[in-house]
């Protein structure tokens, strides 16, 4: 037990031994591209802020907050257009490579709010059919649907991680974030690629 608690101590030394201030922040936003799978068959486009307390190079907790309007990209399935709030809590942790350039990433939970408007529509069914008149004549036709416009709204808990890389000055008092691998599960799956602009404060 002895021996845990000195290797935990040991560890614990070396995350925490960089001396960060208690009010370095870093503070990080920008945009990004999704694309939403399944039942929305969406792509959006939205903005991030991430707010992050750095306790070494390695590893800073935090909190984000996004927002994102989408569409269904396609005309012959059901319309979603839709609004997209999340937010909540993370964990960053950086693999530095060297004075200019880290492996990053994220793990988060927190809540996603969607509303919009659904509109139903007549994809994926037949473009003809065939009736009889009262003589039995056989006559091909449209069929006519009618669609309906309803307002929707929904709230899920939202677990997302994402991978990238990090360019930024020797001091990492500015920087960017890329992330190619950046996935969301709530009721869905969101795809996302984003570009962070960052700036650490004190």
């Amino acid at each position: 037990m002895k021996k845990l608690a000195v290797l935990f101590m040991l560890f614990a030394s070396l995350v925490f031994a960089e001396g960060f201030s208690w009010k370095t922040f870093d503070v990080k936003t920008g945009p990004f591209l999704a694309a939403y799978s399944n039942g929305y068959n969406a792509t959006g486009i939205g903005a991030g802020l991430q707010l992050v307390k750095p306790f070494s190079p390695y590893i800073g907790v935090g909190g984000f907050y996004e927002i994102a309007g989408a569409s269904t990209f396609s005309t012959d399935c059901d319309q979603y257009i839709f609004t997209d709030f999340s937010g909540g809590i993370l964990l960053n942790m950086n693999v530095p490579i060297s004075n200019y350039f880290s492996l990053t990433s994220n793990f988060m939970a927190g809540v996603t709010y969607r509303y919009g408007t659904y509109e139903e529509s007549a994809g994926m069914r037949a473009e003809k059919v065939v009736v009889r008149d009262q003589y039995g004549n056989e006559v091909e036709g449209y069929p006519i649907y009618n669609t309906q416009e309803e307002d929707f709204e929904m709230k899920h808990i939202q677990f997302r991680a994402n991978l990238g890389f990090s360019v930024h000055s020797r001091s990492q008092r500015f920087g960017a974030e890329v992330y190619v691998l950046d996935f969301a599960s709530d009721a869905v799956v969101r795809h996302s690629f984003s570009i962070n602009g960052t700036v650490r404060i004190f």
